[in-house]
This record gives structure tokens, C-alpha cells and sequence, in this order.
């Protein structure tokens, strides 16, 4: 008789579905599916798996039951996803190759997004941040420089700032950043995104600004050429590796970084805010049908 039990302690399910000799012959065609295709069983019943496991609904009832205490199929389900997603976690192995199923897909990028942000998170110089989000309030505008994806992450953020009454300037083309970096007030502040922090394009404009005398803002990875010339560094997380998930890792972190900075300076002029949204839909509820 099979028992559950592994070194004085209940096996979890995948532990169970592992030892596949303990069972009968249907029985581990059913595992065999379980284990191949572990997202199709979200939402079936026990005849759904019956049915695409070429076995019979009482198999599968027995099966379950074995596997998790007698209990029935919905609590089976729970159990083996909530264990699937913590073999998942634990592994740290969050590289997408070419045997993945829908739901381990799922599951890595869902870890993976949430680890960048945690890393990005601790990794945070609060006394940075708080002179960073000083200089975008006392500054007479604001300027973005980046080249290539990175300008387009950061246009969110821009209106969002502009919806909070911030004079933001930004540019597409490469030579009118360059222009709009030789006309940059004093009094401005200036913030940079790079991905690999030793753009020579961006390396150029920060020497620029510093001779205009604006302060900069560089959100880019550490020990870089451009976050040791900053005024203000913020770093940003990158897994390092030149795939999907590298980049998914580095515009999470740019992106998080990017909406505290908005958090803090709505927080900050949080009246002036209200007001300038009042008077905005007033003068654009017209044009609305």
C-alpha cells in the first residue's frame, strides 16, 4: 500500500506526482497530463481531465483523493496550483525557453515583475529621491532626454506632470534634443534614462546641461559612466541578460521610479493639482458630446 509520506511528513502533491510507479496504469496517464499540461486544468471538471486523459471520471475521483487526503477535486486544483506557483518562486529560474506551458508563462512573468519592483524598491536612496523630487518642484521646467525606448517610457510621466501644472519639454528627434539641451535654462531641471548608462549621445548632453548649469536627474544601472556624473542618481534595476525578461526588468524599474517621482510631487502641491484639473474639465467639458 502507497503511503503519502516522506520522512515522517505529508508528500505535497507534486512529490506524489513524481513517484508515478506507486500508482495504476490510468492513474499515471493522468499525472503524465497533470505534469504537461498543468494550465488546461483550471477550469475542468473531473470529466474534462477524464476525457483528456483517455481515462474514466471514477479514475480521476480516485486519483484525487489519493493525492490530497481524500479531498475533492476543486481543493485538489488549489492545492496543485498553489504549489506549482511556489516551485515557480523558489526556483528563481525565470527564463522563458521553448518547453513552457501558458501557466508557467504566466508565472514567471508575474514573479518577474514583482521581483523587479521589490528589487528596485530596496535599492532606493530615499535622501536621492527626496533631493530629486526637490529639484523637479523648484525648477522652472522640466526636460527629458533619452534615446530610442527609453523616451517613450518616460512619456507617460510627462503628461501625467504636465497634468499638474509642471512646464515639461520633450523631444523625438535626436538633434533637437541636442538643441533643446544648448537653450536649457539655469534654472531647470533635467531628468536622463539610459538603459546601459554610457549612451555617448546622452553622455554628451549631460556635459552640455552642466555647462548650462541645470541640474540633471539620470535614472540608469550602477557603476555606469552617466551615474557618476549626475547631479542626482537613481539606480535602476537590470536583470543583466538580453532577452524579454531583461527588458521587462529594466522598464518596470524605470517605470516604478518614474510614477514615485509623480506620487511625490502630486503629494506636494496636492491643492494646486485639484485646481488645475477643476479648471481644465470646465474648459474642456465642451468639447465633450
Amino acid at each position: 500500500i502507497y503511503t503519502p509520506w516522506k520522512g515522517g511528513f505529508p508528500m505535497n502533491i507534486l512529490e506524489q506526482l513524481r513517484e508515478a510507479e506507486h500508482f495504476s496504469s490510468a492513474e499515471q496517464n493522468i499525472i503524465r497530463y497533470l505534469l504537461q499540461y498543468p494550465e488546461t486544468i483550471i477550469n475542468f471538471s473531473v470529466r474534462d481531465l477524464a476525457k483528456a486523459s483517455y481515462t474514466s471520471p471514477s479514475t480521476v475521483t480516485r486519483l484525487v483523493k489519493k493525492l490530497d487526503d481524500g479531498h475533492g477535486f476543486s481543493h485538489f486544483k488549489a492545492r496543485f496550483f498553489s504549489e506549482i506557483n511556489s516551485v515557480f518562486l523558489a526556483s528563481g529560474d525565470r527564463t522563458i525557453n521553448t518547453n513552457e506551458t501558458v501557466h508557467s508563462i504566466v508565472q514567471k512573468i508575474a514573479d518577474l515583475e514583482q521581483t523587479a519592483i521589490e528589487q528596485t524598491k530596496q535599492s532606493i536612496d530615499y535622501q536621492t529621491l527626496v533631493r530629486a523630487a526637490n529639484l523637479i518642484n523648484s525648477c522652472s521646467q522640466l526636460e527629458f532626454f533619452g534615446f530610442g525606448d527609453n523616451l517613450h517610457l518616460v512619456k507617460p510621466q510627462m503628461y501625467r506632470l504636465l497634468s499638474m501644472g509642471y512646464r515639461v519639454v520633450i523631444h523625438d528627434p535626436n538633434n533637437a534634443q541636442y538643441y533643446q539641451a544648448i537653450s536649457t535654462p539655469a534654472d531647470a531641471a533635467a531628468i536622463l534614462v539610459s538603459h546601459t548608462g554610457n549612451n555617448r549621445r546622452l553622455l554628451d548632453i549631460t556635459s552640455i546641461l552642466k555647462q548650462r548649469k541645470a541640474k540633471t536627474i539620470i535614472l540608469t544601472p550602477a557603476n555606469t559612466p552617466l551615474s557618476r556624473i549626475a547631479d542626482e542618481w537613481i539606480e535602476i534595476q537590470d536583470s543583466g541578460v538580453n532577452d524579454i525578461n531583461g527588458n521587462i526588468v529594466y522598464e518596470l524599474s524605470v517605470q516604478f521610479i518614474l510614477n514615485v517621482l509623480c506620487g511625490i510631487a502630486y503629494s506636494k502641491n496636492y491643492e494646486r493639482n485639484h485646481e488645475i484639473l477643476a479648471r481644465y474639465l470646465n474648459s474642456y467639458q465642451k468639447f465633450i458630446y
